[in-house]
């Protein structure tokens, strides 16, 4: 009787700790573990609807003032040299915050127009002052600032646009807006012959490294390293897995995966830039219209509790991986406020990122490809209105105007072309009857 008593409390017991040990580890098994509170994701507008763009310069200035007075050129003893670096620290951060940032690019886009029509400019960007002015030897110019900002792909007119309907009381005009675009056309050239010659040498150096680029995907390299992505996802995959293609740069492996030999969701998701961050914030600048039209977009494209996914898998080159982080979670509050317990969540990086991907909130389970020279044409291909681009670039600012399915814009002509070459191909081989007719 005792033995019976003993042998049903090991039972409770087992089933006990098993059942705690499931509840307090379900974040493992989903293949993602909270580590962070995740950043608000309309933070910017709030801070931009206080800014002081004067105020946050002159904070600004007087930062880069005191990290000028730093001792740079002498031996420190290690206390001095702690103390430095955790003074550079707290003054870079103020510079680089986001408030800084967003005023100076406001404020100084505002006063390169004062200047406007009055010089030209070298290719760097900085302008051509006559002999006698006073700012020809003052590199710290705020029109130099003006033009470098304007030479970065931040400075658009649509993004210009869109901010100005966002906050009309710190944007520039309509016309002022064109004005920035004329200003920017002139950067990339000198005045008289040697805007010419530049003009030759730059659009024979483009064509050139487009034709190269263009040309390795009509390679046996780039079918040779496609074969190879292939088999390694093989073996990580199996029947009924989703794999989402996260922007641009993975389509064309997505495309290859048709052939992958067990049946896979593939669904392809526009999406470009970290949507509500700080770095590119003209062009990252996220809107609760803007998020609520994503969120629908993610349904019609099959990111939903209401699909069956086996285990969801992320694939792209990881960098920053904020678009991946984002993606994630908005899928994990989809499902938990379905009630539908969330599938193992995984990322396939086509670069070298080891086990786990670690983002500023999750951290998430991680297969490497690690094909570097696969993963750098296919991230070059990535400029808007490139030749083999297969979807559209799609930053959080144009979410805001979403009217149609970015997926049902068609691809690019080159990128049709190479999608039917892959398709020849893998279909070829799979029949045995591959004809070998690309460059070696």
């Amino acid at each position: 009787m005792r033995n019976q008593k003993l042998i049903q409390l090991s039972y409770f017991l087992v089933i006990h700790f098993t059942v705690t040990h499931l509840l307090l580890c379900q974040e493992s098994f989903s293949g993602y573990k909270v580590i962070g509170t995740r950043p608000h994701p309309f933070e910017n507008i709030h801070k931009i609807q206080q800014l002081d763009p004067e105020k946050h310069l002159q904070i600004q200035t007087e930062a880069e003032r005191q990290m000028d007075k730093l001792p740079r050129y002498r031996l420190l003893n290690p206390e001095e040299e702690e103390k430095v670096q955790e003074t550079y620290k707290k003054l870079t951060a103020i510079t680089e915050s986001f408030e800084c940032v967003a005023s100076q690019s406001l404020f100084i886009l505002k006063e390169a127009l004062k200047y406007y029509g009055n010089f030209g400019f070298y290719k760097d960007g900085n302008p051509i002052f006559p002999a006698e002015d006073p700012r020809r030897n003052y590199s710290q110019s705020i029109t130099f600032y003006a033009y470098q900002i304007l030479l970065s792909s931040n400075t658009n007119k649509d993004r210009l646009l869109f901010l100005k309907r966002l906050l009309p009381e710190f944007l520039l005009t309509e016309e002022e807006i064109q004005k920035t675009l004329e200003m920017k056309e002139k950067i990339f050239y000198t005045q008289g012959k040697e805007e010419e010659k530049y003009s030759y040498y730059y659009n024979y150096s483009f064509d050139y490294l487009r034709m190269k680029r263009l040309a390795y995907f009509n390679s046996y390299k780039f079918y040779a390293e496609l074969k190879i992505a292939i088999e390694k996802i093989k073996k990580i995959t199996q029947p009924g897995d989703t794999i989402v293609g996260v922007g641009n740069t993975p389509q064309f492996i997505l495309n290859a995966l048709k052939y992958v030999g067990h049946p896979l969701n593939l669904i392809s998701v526009a999406i470009s830039g970290c949507p509500g961050g700080n770095k590119n914030w003209l062009t990252d600048i996220l809107t609760e219209k803007g998020l609520k039209n994503y969120q629908n977009y993610l349904e019609q494209v099959g990111l939903s509790p209401l699909k069956k996914h086996g285990r969801l898998f992320f694939m792209d080159i990881i960098g920053q991986g904020c678009g991946i982080e984002f993606l994630v979670h908005e899928i994990i509050q989809k499902y938990q406020a379905s009630g539908i317990v969330e599938p193992d969540i995984n990322i396939i990086a086509l670069n070298e990122i080891g086990k786990k991907f670690y983002g500023k909130s999750l951290e998430i389970d991680a297969y490497s490809l690690n094909l570097p020279i696969l993963s750098k044409r296919l991230d070059e291909i990535g400029e808007e209105g490139a030749e083999n681009r297969t979807l559209i670039s799609f930053p959080a600012y144009k979410w805001d105007e979403w009217k149609s399915d970015p997926m049902r814009i068609p691809a690019t002509h080159g990128a049709q072309i190479i999608i039917q070459n892959i398709h020849d191909y893998f279909s070829k081989i799979e029949s045995g009857n591959c004809i070998y007719r690309f460059m070696k």
